[in-house]
């Protein structure tokens, strides 16, 4: 397992959703959490699962909602960009990256 360590815009873009579902529904909330924190062990464990973007920039689908986890392995950690709507522009947060 490699450390995955999530940048802030890319936490902010994962608070606003859960203020988003906990208006909607509280179980929706903990739901959502649940499957955010799952994605992200996943990544975690299995870093190569995703699918290749471009320049070693992975993309994950987070199940049971529309949402995905872009985000880059190095040789000590695991960088997450963005957590985002799948309907949101594509690819606004691309300027995050550092190489």
């Amino acid at each position: 397992m490699k450390p995955v360590f999530i940048i802030d815009l890319a936490n902010e873009e994962y608070l606003d959703a859960v203020k988003f579902y906990k208006l909607e529904n509280i179980e929706l909330e903990v739901s959502f959490k649940f499957e955010i924190l799952n994605t992200l062990n996943i990544i975690s464990r299995f870093p190569g699962i995703g699918d290749n973007i471009s320049n070693d920039i992975k993309k994950m689908l987070v199940s049971r909602f529309p949402y995905q986890i872009f985000y880059k392995e190095y040789s000590e950690n695991i960088v997450v960009f963005s957590i985002s709507h799948q309907h949101r522009e594509p690819y606004y947060w691309i300027d995050r990256i550092k190489t």
